[in-house]
């Protein structure tokens, strides 16, 4: 009895508690059960990393625009035609030479009409003086004066009077009518010098323009295609410019036109005029050959 007691007391102390478990407990006598794990909680999902932004497109520097004056097209001619491009500046320099000569015609011939009609005006009131009182030899040699060398009268009245001079008769009047006539003509002739230039050109610029405005076109379509490509405002200043020939050449036919038109209608004035003068004259030198014949038959 006394050895199990000390059994028991001996096995107390070893025991890692240091105590037993009360007497009767039954919990406390049952082996301690080790408490259920709890089950982790499932990790968080890892949020998805937001895509990096996209770097900010540049942005595309804007062209400059290209200049759309008639200078503008005028230096990019000359440019051609230091790379030897010469059309451009042949066609420019055809419609320029053309608007000069129109020019120079249309001040020549407005000096010359001033001169001839002035002149025509001043001889009229001298032949008729003349005429009337049948010094025929007088009227002559006024028409030769050097004072009315530009008169388109003085030419028709000498040519007449040099004819009838020859006999003061019905041949001689028929003569002087046909010579009449015939420096009619030829003045009218003189006074039409250069008017062809003018109809010339107010005939045939519109088209010399529309051939320069074609040809810039062409160049501007050829340099879209060797550079693969062109915007529409490249595009859109390269035909406007190429405008400006046609322009150009409608300005020049209106300037060439209107000229044209002037002189016509002082043409058709000093041809009344002329007409008038001449059937006076006419007039005059038929009364003459029946004076002159109602005196031979008195006679």
């Amino acid at each position: 009895m006394l050895t199990a007691l000390l059994l028991a007391a001996t096995l107390h102390a070893q025991s890692p508690e240091g105590s037993a478990p009360a007497a009767g407990n039954p919990a406390a006598s049952a082996p301690a059960t080790a408490p259920a794990a709890t089950p982790a909680p499932p990790p968080a999902p890892v949020a998805a990393a937001a895509p990096a932004p996209a770097p900010a497109a540049k942005k595309e520097e804007a062209k400059p625009k290209a200049e759309i004056s008639m200078t503008a097209w005028l230096k990019e001619l000359v440019h051609l035609a230091g790379k030897g491009d010469f059309s451009g500046i042949l066609v420019v320099g055809t419609m320029f030479g053309m608007l000069l000569w129109s020019m120079y015609v249309g001040f020549e011939r407005l000096m010359l009409f001033g001169r001839a009609r002035g002149q025509s005006r001043a001889l009229a009131v001298e032949l008729g003086k003349s005429l009337t009182s049948g010094e025929y030899a007088v009227a002559l040699k006024s028409a030769k004066s050097d004072s009315y060398k530009d008169s388109y009268l003085g030419k028709v009245v000498e040519a007449a009077l040099t004819e009838y001079e020859q006999g003061h008769d019905a041949h001689a009047l028929e003569a002087a009518r046909r010579e009449i006539e015939r420096a009619t003509a030829m003045e009218q002739g003189r006074l039409r010098e250069g008017l062809g230039v003018l109809a010339t050109t107010g005939s045939t610029t519109p088209f010399v323009g529309l051939v320069g405005t074609v040809l810039g076109i062409i160049r501007c379509f050829g340099a879209m295609n060797s550079e693969g490509g062109a915007d529409l405002a490249s595009l859109s200043g390269g035909i406007a410019e190429a405008l400006y020939s046609t322009a150009l050449g409608i300005v020049v036919a209106i300037v060439g036109i209107w000229i044209y038109n002037y002189f016509n209608s002082v043409l058709e004035d000093i041809t009344k005029d002329l007409t008038t003068a001449t059937q006076q004259l006419v007039n005059v030198l038929e009364k003459d050959v029946r004076r002159r014949g109602d005196a031979a038959a008195s006679k």
